[in-house]
């Protein structure tokens, strides 16, 4: 109730705050569910661009990836000198997000829409591209490494 109030107020997405409804779950999952090559190209995200992603657990080691999705141990920071541990991050190969995710061939956008998204999902997600992480990030929750 209160979108156009906050569209006069701000000074970023003003355009998003006027049409809420296209910005919600449900509407992203109806446009993931359009015929293959069909979904708007607003999904694509980097994810298989490659870059050299860490992460440190609480335990202080350090491994490939990100938060919630740990690779190889590249070594711990508290039991290995620092400097080796990081010299081997830097050496180590870059991965994708699709590597971190999938190990192998991402999913179709319709195919995780259909797993895991909601027709009737009221979220607000202010892109296409975030979406698609979020409804990776469920797809893949209980198969991750900690």
């Amino acid at each position: 109730p209160y979108a156009n109030q906050i569209a006069e107020w701000s000074a970023i997405y003003k355009d998003i705050w006027t049409t809420l409804e296209d910005y919600t779950e449900g509407a992203y999952y109806k446009k993931a569910r359009l015929p293959d090559g069909a979904a708007p190209t607003s999904f694509d995200h980097p994810l298989n661009l490659e870059y050299l992603q860490v992460v440190c657990a609480s335990t202080l080691n350090l491994h490939t990836g990100k938060a919630g999705t740990h690779g190889p141990l590249l070594g711990n920071l508290r039991k290995e000198p620092v400097a080796r541990v990081l010299e081997k991050a830097l050496t180590h190969e870059p991965v994708s997000m699709n590597h971190l995710y999938f190990h192998g061939e991402l999913p179709p956008l319709r195919t995780i829409a259909e797993q895991v998204g909601r027709a009737d999902g009221q979220e607000i997600y202010f892109s296409a591209s975030d979406m698609r992480l979020r409804w990776l990030d469920v797809a893949l929750q209980n198969r991750r490494r900690f």
